[in-house]
């Protein structure tokens, strides 16, 4: 779904009328059609009828599976100090089935934890209840995606003050 992008040749010979269906309500009457761009995930059905001169019809359809594309980012520092920009830490990301964040200081100790895409770290330690400080932090995020794939990302984040 990243690049839903099809391309589609006729290869009928001897033939004087198109009638191409994308399968996605979309259809055209040219011979060989420009590129067709999928708007979402799904199966589609692509039909094509033909005709000749003396009206002898032939149809052909092929069936296309759309699938999602799993994307990960992860953003290199925040700046939790409300002012509606960067205010948390999080990855982003599309077709995730689960997702685990862990977060420590500079000695190992977790200072944030979260399993939910909605719970972002808002910069504070020890359960929420005091400011982290500015400095580098380390993350741990596992993530299963929508194909049941595992990725697991470490890295550093800077929270600035």
């Amino acid at each position: 779904i990243i690049d839903p992008i099809v391309s589609i040749t006729d290869l009928s010979g001897g033939t004087n009328f198109w009638k191409w269906n994308f399968g996605d309500n979309d259809t055209t009457s040219k011979h060989n059609p420009p590129p067709h761009t999928y708007a979402d995930t799904g199966t589609y059905t692509i039909t094509l009828i033909t005709s000749t001169l003396y009206g002898c019809l032939d149809t052909a359809y092929q069936t296309i599976i759309i699938e999602p594309d799993f994307e990960f980012f992860i953003p290199s520092s925040f700046s939790p100090n409300d002012d509606g920009v960067n205010d948390t830490f999080s990855g982003k990301s599309v077709f995730v089935k689960e997702y685990e964040m862990s977060i420590f200081d500079r000695w190992g100790n977790l200072i944030f934890f979260s399993n939910d895409f909605s719970k972002p770290w808002d910069g504070k330690a020890n359960l929420g209840t005091e400011a982290a400080q500015q400095d580098v932090y380390i993350y741990s995020i596992k993530i299963t995606d929508i194909n049941t794939v595992k990725h697991n990302y470490k890295g550093i984040v800077t929270l600035i003050r």
